[in-house]
């Protein structure tokens, strides 16, 4: 290990990246046998684990951060599309209990071809699931903390600068997307980036006060927000390619259900777009900066 490198940065670090390998691992059992909560858990903590290997490039061996970056991408990339399946399959079997023919013809025939959709997937998740049980991986992660460069990168200072840069991109990104048109996919990056963005201040939560933590909840408020727009968005547009192609008798009820989840993606939408407002409005901003500009406590700097 370097002699200059930021001791709290570093076991930042490690607690950061040690916590979501262990809960990747710990779910590859699971997603082996098509289990949709493991490939919930085990994407969402890859997601983690890439943002903290960004974070916290400044700690790390080159080598071994590069190869579990792009090992991280490739597990939630592969367990996206097994994901979205998983959860346009609930949000029908609940529209389900609630509708008689021809709409729950329609809804079986949807959730058949997503379920047929969703085995199709399974050579993509068992590759996922398996590397972070391989060698290369956890060589990789032995090495991970021992060879960084040498660096006078502060904890303290990292977190001003990280958060602060993160925090006026996703704003600036949210007040553009609702200034100039709200294009759909233009607000999918903006989601993107307010996931990073929590991540990385989950991260480095205990350099701050208390405060930090309620303005942490008002963005994963709103992400969740975005999160339901997303989902109702995406099982809409699977409808409608699923609908062009299916028999006659089971293709009646799609209009009115399609219609039911371009309805709840408004709702969700308005509800995000009141929500992203409130948060990112000129005096929330100044409040937001001076909270991620002062870490408490001491450091190296």
């Amino acid at each position: 290990m370097s002699a200059g490198i930021c001791i709290q940065g570093r076991n930042l670090a490690r607690n950061a990246m040690d916590q979501q390998i262990k809960i990747i691992r710990s779910q590859s059992g699971g997603v082996l046998k098509g289990n949709s909560d493991a490939v919930h858990d085990m994407r969402v903590a890859s997601r983690r684990f890439h943002v903290a290997l960004c974070t916290f490039e400044p700690y790390l061996t080159p080598e071994s951060a590069t190869l579990l970056r792009e090992d991280a991408q490739n597990i939630y990339k592969s367990l996206g599309r097994e994901r979205e399946i998983d959860v346009m399959v609930s949000l029908l079997e609940g529209m389900r209990k609630e509708v008689d023919d021809p709409w729950r013809r329609s809804v079986d025939h949807a959730i058949t071809t997503l379920c047929y959709y969703r085995n199709a997937e399974e050579g993509a998740c068992t590759r996922a699931a398996e590397r972070p049980l391989s060698d290369a991986f956890d060589t990789a992660h032995k090495v991970l903390y021992d060879m960084a460069p040498e660096s006078n990168s502060c904890a303290r200072k990292l977190a001003r600068t990280t958060l602060e840069k993160q925090y006026k991109k996703v704003r600036k990104a949210f007040r553009a997307w609702r200034d100039v048109g709200e294009d759909e996919n233009e607000l999918h990056t903006v989601r993107i980036d307010l996931k990073k963005f929590r991540y990385a201040a989950e991260h480095f939560r205990t350099l701050y006060p208390k405060p930090l933590d309620a303005f942490i909840e008002s963005v994963h408020q709103l992400q969740s927000k975005l999160g339901q727009w997303n989902d109702f968005r995406q099982l809409r547009d699977e409808l409608t390619r699923i609908e062009s192609d299916a028999p006659y008798r089971e293709a009646q009820g799609f209009p009115l259900i399609i219609q039911a989840y371009d309805r709840h993606a408004a709702i969700a939408l308005k509800e995000a777009l009141r929500s992203g407002t409130a948060l990112f409005k000129q005096e929330e901003r100044k409040i937001a900066l001076k909270l991620l500009r002062n870490p408490g406590g001491k450091c190296c700097d």
